[in-house]
């Protein structure tokens, strides 16, 4: 007797079903590697954001130090704003300056008997700092503003970061000029 084709059992798949299960993979796929790129991409901005923002702090950590410390400050004014910056007369005879330099913000360390030290804080691009000098009645503040990226992408508008140091305040207060950290 022959047996009829609807009564065999089947031992494999057909060409649509396998074509149906690669097709199903292949989105599976496509989707986890666009997930990857993103994720990666996020990582990247997340540790870039990070670094400018340990950066910004140290730079304004070191900032409020060498103005508290400071006898004297006056503004630098170069040519076209272009080494705009500070110049902090300190006791003994030590000078600080912080000059801005392309996307860089300088700091010059110098005493009569060492030698010149440089510090260079890296800012976020397209950064321009600004330096001011303000007088009161009974104080001298200095002012260092960072004001925001104009064409930062971010969810939240930028701000400006203002670090405002009041001048010779350890001297005045009767504290050390070096502050521990």
């Amino acid at each position: 007797m022959m047996r009829s084709g609807s009564n065999r059992s089947r031992r494999g798949y057909t060409l649509i079903e396998m074509l149906l299960v690669i097709t199903g993979l292949a989105i599976v796929f496509g989707i986890c590697v666009g997930m990857i790129h993103l994720l990666i991409r996020l990582d990247r901005g997340s540790r870039v954001r990070l670094a400018e923002t340990t950066t910004i702090a140290r730079l304004a950590r070191q900032f409020r130090q060498d103005v508290h410390a400071a006898a004297a400050v006056r503004r630098i004014a170069g040519k076209d704003d272009a080494r705009e910056g500070v110049e902090l007369t300190l006791p003994e005879g030590r000078k600080v300056e912080y000059v801005r330099e392309g996307d860089r913000l300088l700091r010059f360390d110098q005493s009569k008997a060492k030698a010149l030290v440089q510090e260079a804080y890296r800012l976020p691009s397209r950064t321009r700092p600004k330096f001011e000098v303000r007088e009161e009645t009974d104080r001298t503040w200095a002012l260092l503003i960072l004001p925001p990226n104009p064409d930062a992408k971010d969810i939240v508008a930028p701000r400006s970061v203002i670090v405002k140091a009041w001048v010779g305040k350890h001297a005045r207060l009767g504290q050390r000029e070096e502050v521990t950290r």
